[in-house]
Parts: structure tokens; C-alpha cells; sequence
């Protein structure tokens, strides 16, 4: 029994009208974050590359959605605000969005987050080179997301409350 495989065109079409429906939305009612503005990026050249023949993102789009992520998040701690920071600012008063205890959190778990796309990224590949261990390297990878999750839930409280 085959699996069956879903057409490029939807892979990579559906995100991409998905990604530049909620920058367009975005650009019009404020300003698209990095993540928007990267997402929207990736895709398009996903596209580029699915329309010009080439394979890449058929064979190594986990790979490359991995290192696009961890590009976008680790990029964004070079501004003055990391892109955790652009989504929590909104639980919080304006008066603390500069405040350096609310960005340095922020970077902390922008860092963290970026470090766990990057070693997603690496498990990844590792499925590429191990085809027989796939579905465990895919496995572990989304694995990797849950201590993502439980460090972003604790450090969110606990740094602030030491820092």
C-alpha cells in the first residue's frame, strides 16, 4: 500500500495564499511582524522553485522550513524587539514594551525557541540520511516542540519575577 502524496501546487500554494492573505490583513490594520513577512517569503520562493522544476522543497522543505524558522527567530533578536515580544506585548500595558526585564525575556525565549528550530532542522536531515529511522527522526522532531513549550510557560513568569 502507497502513501499518498499531496500536489506541491497544494503544499506550497494554500500556505503561501494563507501567508500573504494575513500579511496583506497585517500591512493594512498595523504592521506584519518578521514571522508574517518571513513566512509569506518562504513560501514565495518555495513556489519560484516548485513552478521553476526544481525538486528541493519536494525532497528537503522540512529541512529548509526548519532553518527558515530558526532564521526568522534568531534574526529577530537583532531588533529591538525579538519576535516573541511582538506577539506578548499585547498581554501586557504599552508602558512595559520597552522595559528591558520584558525584552530581555522575550530574546531569552526567542533564542530558545530559534535553537529549537535550528536542532529540528538538524533531525531533519538526519531522517534524510537514516530513510529506514524516518518516521522516528519525525517523530523526534516534533518531540522537540513540548520542552519548547514547558520552558516558554515556566521562564515567562519566573524570569521576570528574578530579574
Amino acid at each position: 500500500m502507497s502513501v499518498p502524496t499531496l500536489s506541491p501546487r497544494l503544499t506550497i500554494g494554500l500556505p503561501l495564499a494563507l501567508a500573504l492573505l494575513l500579511w496583506g490583513y497585517r500591512r493594512v490594520y498595523g504592521r506584519p511582524t518578521w514571522m508574517e513577512s518571513g513566512t509569506a517569503l518562504y513560501f514565495a520562493l518555495a513556489g519560484i522553485f516548485m513552478v521553476s522544476g526544481s525538486g528541493f522543497f519536494n525532497s528537503y522543505g522540512d529541512v529548509a522550513g526548519s532553518l527558515a524558522l530558526a532564521g526568522i527567530w534568531m534574526g529577530t533578536l537583532a531588533k529591538d524587539m525579538p519576535l516573541t515580544g511582538e506577539y506578548s506585548k499585547w498581554q501586557w500595558p504599552e508602558a512595559l514594551w520597552n522595559n528591558p526585564v520584558f525584552v530581555k525575556t522575550n530574546a531569552i525565549i526567542t533564542a530558545f525557541w530559534g535553537g529549537v528550530f535550528l536542532l529540528q532542522a538538524v533531525v531533519a536531515l538526519a531522517g534524510h540520511y537514516a530513510p529506514s529511522a524516518a518516521v522516528l527522526w519525525t517523530v523526534v522532531r516534533y518531540l522537540l516542540l513540548v520542552p519548547a513549550f514547558v520552558f516558554t510557560a515556566w521562564f515567562q513568569k519566573w524570569y521576570p519575577a528574578r530579574g
